[in-house]
């Protein structure tokens, strides 16, 4: 059924809001907004067309700060939805369930502003060509920022009286953004493309706090995974520092919850002192993997420590009871961003009287003043980091068991933070591979236990009958087809698991989800992989080959991984192939940016590198277990493990560089073996 709006045009009845039929956490946390919106579908801009209206597209996800100042400033203004209601069809997009259309908009939003950031609002043409772009808007003007009380009617004037330079404006900058596939121009790679990006890192690196670059600070986790390849096959100890004091000052400072565990989403100081207080899933799982991998470079409890806490955090506070992992807890809370993990003295002292909250003061940095904007005399908790040269104590410090559970009990009281029950694949793939890796160097079957749950519930729940992944998953409802990033990370987990078990069943998952990603992606004449296939509603979204990597490492660079390490688990060169077609496609992103590329040469610089370990014996054979434990207690990334289904005397193999050596007849032998590769 159609109607007539208040100007005259017909279209699809505008007059409610649609997300209440949603299942994002996200999307609903809208559905009473007095704005009619509208999820991204067919429907939405059906109604565009019909009604010649621009759409109105705001972008964020359902832990992010901004997004619910804005929500609240503006999206819950009767008078803003009223103009909003008037002048657009309105479209919500949860980012987590659809980063190919974050993906292209924010694209756009960096051609139109220079920059981007959540929430993001565009406006643009019913065929979603964007001719506004900006991030957070107030509801009325201030500080220089134009309100949208003041803003919907400017946008509302040029699309009414100056259409044809506003369809023409957008037209071009859409053809020169994605007149074809966005393709990283080929170029000769640099010819030592690991130690350009090691340089790039260096002379970003904070020596003091650790990290790189000013504040505000990301643990960018695969900065530290490039780091320590560099050390282990160039033997660079600078590397190895700066990796492992980036970590260590990550574990002491405030972006770390003291208390409860846990890793924030970043730091707004140079110091990682006040964390912006998502807790997402990904910093968990890849910061995770870091610190197993600077364990074994080192031996260094600190990041044992660092590791078993992000992986028992997410055991406890983000698995679902279905096996799958939840992705994120939110940064505001209702009392205010942070008050959920801020003290105060007084509140210190009533709990546990004048001493202890002394001892606890001194050991967190907690004064009367406070450090908490908006949370008066609220506090931070971080421990004391060491300057250069000293390293700080192993495991940290920290707050007697008594004291703990006093605290604990008391901030359980307080109204805690929303957790996104949302199920993604790529972040369950990764979160599935931090903990495979975890089962073994840390000698933690709970581990393995919940990796294969979670790639059992991804398998019941997140594959169709044809062997494709789906995106995410939310109170028993799948989400959309997956994306690259998606069968990167699940592949890359399924390796991991491979190597824990010596199963074949999680081989054969891997081989089978990598002919799917290569079917629905890849590009055969280029080498390179698209992030999405195309699936979905609404209009076509451009193919784009992302490289860069963002919070999380990029598809394509894991993908480069993942090909090297099938070649090394099956001996078949196809996937070598592939992988050196894929490294040549992107041979220019990384020569064009090389600190926006750590992992890509990462996976250049262990992929063709990594030692492939072929273990012969009896399975449950005593001898052969003490040939798998040898080759996890030596630190070589990217390494793959199998056997070989003989039944004689245990003994391993080991591949290295294109040749095979020796074989080895003892663990002890094997370790030794090992320990010299360079």
């Amino acid at each position: 059924m159609t109607i007539e709006d208040d100007r005259g045009h017909s279209g699809l009845s505008l007059l409610r809001n649609r997300l209440s039929e949603e299942t994002s956490p996200y999307l609903l946390q809208h559905a009473d907004n007095p704005v009619h919106w509208q999820p991204w579908d067919d429907r939405a801009f059906q109604a565009a067309r019909e009604t010649d209206r621009p759409i109105f597209l705001s972008i964020g996800y359902s832990t992010c700060h901004w997004c619910h100042v804005m929500e609240k400033e503006s999206f819950e203004n009767g008078a803003v939805a009223a103009l909003m209601n008037d002048a657009f069809v309105c479209v919500k997009v949860d980012r987590e369930e659809r980063p190919d259309i974050d993906g292209v908009y924010m694209r756009y939003a960096a051609a139109m502003i220079g920059s981007g950031g959540w929430p993001l609002n565009m406006v643009m043409t019913p065929d979603g060509k964007p001719f506004f772009a900006a991030t957070y808007i107030p509801a009325g003007s201030s500080f220089g920022r134009v309100g949208m009380l003041e803003l919907v009617p400017l946008i509302d004037n040029a699309w009414r009286n100056r259409r044809e330079e506003v369809v023409s404006a957008a037209g071009s900058l859409a053809g020169s953004l994605f007149g074809e596939v966005q393709v990283p121009p080929r170029a000769d790679a640099p010819e030592d493309p690991a130690g350009s990006v090691f340089r790039r890192l260096r002379s970003s690196y904070d020596s003091r706090w650790g990290g790189f670059g000013e504040a505000p600070k990301f643990p960018a986790a695969h900065n530290m995974l490039f780091l320590l390849r560099y050390f282990r096959y160039r033997g660079d100890t600078e590397a190895m520092e700066m990796a492992c004091r980036t970590l260590a000052a990550i574990r002491y400072g405030g972006i770390w919850d003291q208390l409860g565990g846990g890793l924030h989403r970043y730091s707004t100081d140079r110091e990682w002192h006040v964390p912006h207080f998502e807790k997402m899933l990904y910093d968990q799982s890849v910061t995770a993997l870091a610190a197993l991998e600077a364990f074994q470079a080192t031996g260094g409890g600190l990041y044992r420590e660092m590791a078993a806490g992000l992986l028992d955090f997410v055991m406890d506070r983000m698995r679902s009871p279905d096996g799958g992992f939840f992705s994120a807890l939110d940064a505001d809370s209702p009392d205010g961003e942070g008050a959920y993990y801020a003290w105060r003295m007084d509140e210190l002292a009533a709990l546990l009287g004048p001493g202890r909250a002394s001892g606890i003061a001194e050991l967190w940095g907690i004064d009367r003043e406070g450090d908490l904007d908006g949370i008066p005399g609220g506090n931070i908790p971080r421990l004391r980091f060491p300057p250069p040269g000293q390293l700080p104590p192993s495991p940290p410090p920290a707050p007697d068991p008594e004291v703990r559970r006093i605290l604990l009990e008391h901030r359980g009281r307080r109204p805690a933070p929303m957790m996104d029950r949302k199920v993604q694949a790529d972040w369950n793939g990764m979160t599935a591979a931090a903990l495979a890796r975890g089962s073994r160097v840390l000698s933690r079957p709970d581990f393995l236990e919940a990796a294969r749950e979670c790639i059992g519930f991804m398998t019941r729940s997140m594959v169709t009958d044809d062997g494709k992944l789906m995106h995410s998953w939310t109170s028993g409802s799948p989400g959309c087809y997956g994306y690259l990033d998606d069968y990167a990370y699940v592949i890359w987990a399924c390796i991991e698991l491979h190597n824990a078990t010596l199963e074949d069943g999680f081989a054969n998952m891997a081989l089978s989800l990598q002919a799917v990603q290569d079917s629905m992606f890849r590009d055969p004449s280029a080498g390179w992989y698209r992030f999405s296939g195309g699936e979905g509603e609404g209009i076509p979204i451009p193919g784009t080959v992302e490289t860069h990597d963002g919070a999380v490492p990029s598809g394509s660079s894991v993908t480069l991984m993942n090909l090297y390490r099938l070649r090394g688990m099956t001996g078949e060169d196809l996937f070598e192939e592939r992988a050196e077609a894929l490294a040549e496609s992107l041979s220019g992103a990384l020569r064009s940016a090389p600190s926006s590329h750590t992992m890509l040469a990462a996976a250049m610089l262990s992929g063709p590198a990594h030692a492939d370990i072929t273990l012969a014996g009896r399975p449950g054979d005593a001898a052969l277990h003490s040939m798998l434990e040898a080759a996890w207690s030596v630190f070589l990334p990217d390494m793959t493990v199998s056997l070989d289904g003989s039944d004689g005397p245990a003994s391993a193999r080991v591949c290295f560089r294109g040749t095979c050596l020796p074989s080895a007849g003892s663990s002890n032998e094997l370790a030794r073996l090992l320990d010299g590769l360079r």
